[in-house]
């Protein structure tokens, strides 16, 4: 099969329009129709039929679309590959809510600097859901919590850096011992479905700890904005550094060095970009 053909319904698609498409790449309507059926005649089956003015995908047509991207971002990668030393194509990377803002701008910049011929999308995305991209080849690589669960081989995870729990309180409050802040206040609490959220609610049950409920979320900073606003205190990672000094907040840390979340970077080690993958890890090492 033309992979050129594939693409061109993957725009057709995209773009609703054959006629569109063909001004686009320099072809007949004709053309573009004659590829299309092309493809059409090798899977056995029709990818698109007309709606009016508008062409739309089959059931078939719909099925096998995020397929034929995949297949297509895939010819771009060995492109990539077969081009020795200039790194350059696309890469889709992966973070979850916090560290894509406190982790990923430093490792683009770098990385970046180091490659400014990639073309790079980013996701934002809860761990467990960056994980099944990942092992569904939707995604190159992803910042991700330690998965608590046996992996597949092909599958590489390497920490970044661990994050230590820590409660946040108003600094209106004087109380320095966080236990008695987690028993005394109601909890802005961290979700618990999330990995970061169910380490928190561990923490907890070791300690016996059976805090008060106000309000759950699974947004790091908004927990900091609700805790601000004295609407009670939380027990979260420590993944954003020291507080500014007029930031309403005091960071209590808890006894011990033991409890903590640790990030690392996620990828499939059959990967074609597993050698540039290497060098973002090492980067987001040193960030």
């Amino acid at each position: 099969m033309d992979t050129t053909f594939l693409l061109n319904f993957i725009q057709v698609i995209e773009q609703g329009s054959i006629a569109e498409v063909a001004r686009k790449n320099g072809l007949t309507p004709a053309a573009v129709n004659q590829r299309i059926k092309k493809v059409e005649d090798e899977l056995g089956f029709k990818l698109v039929v007309r709606s009016g003015r508008t062409v739309k995908p089959t059931v078939e047509g719909a099925q096998i679309l995020a397929q034929a991207k995949h297949v297509m971002e895939e010819v771009r990668n060995l492109k990539a590959a077969s081009q020795g030393p200039v790194v350059f194509g696309h890469l889709t990377l992966g973070a979850f809510d916090s560290a894509m803002t406190t982790m990923m701008p430093t490792l683009l910049a770098r990385l970046i600097d180091r490659h400014p011929n990639l073309e790079i999308s980013l996701v934002k995305g809860y761990s467990v859901n960056l994980y099944s991209k990942i092992c569904d080849g939707e995604m190159d690589a992803a910042l991700i919590l330690q998965p608590q669960f046996q992996m597949p081989k092909n599958l590489e995870w390497r920490r970044v850096r661990d994050e230590p729990l820590v409660v946040l309180a108003p600094a209106s409050l004087t109380e320095t011992d966080p236990h008695q802040l987690l028993r005394a206040n109601p909890l802005i609490c961290y979700d618990r479905k999330l990995w970061g959220g169910q380490l928190a609610a561990n923490y907890f049950r070791q300690h016996s700890i059976r805090p008060k409920i106000r309000i759950e979320t699974a947004s790091i900073e908004v927990i900091a904005l609700l805790v601000t606003q004295g609407l009670g205190v939380s027990l979260v990672p420590d993944g954003a550094g020291e507080l500014p000094p007029d930031s309403g907040l005091r960071k209590i840390p808890l006894p011990g060095d033991e409890h903590f979340r640790s990030v690392g970077l996620l990828w499939n080690r059959q990967s074609v970009r597993a050698g540039l993958i290497e060098e973002i890890y090492e980067i987001a090492r040193s960030a």
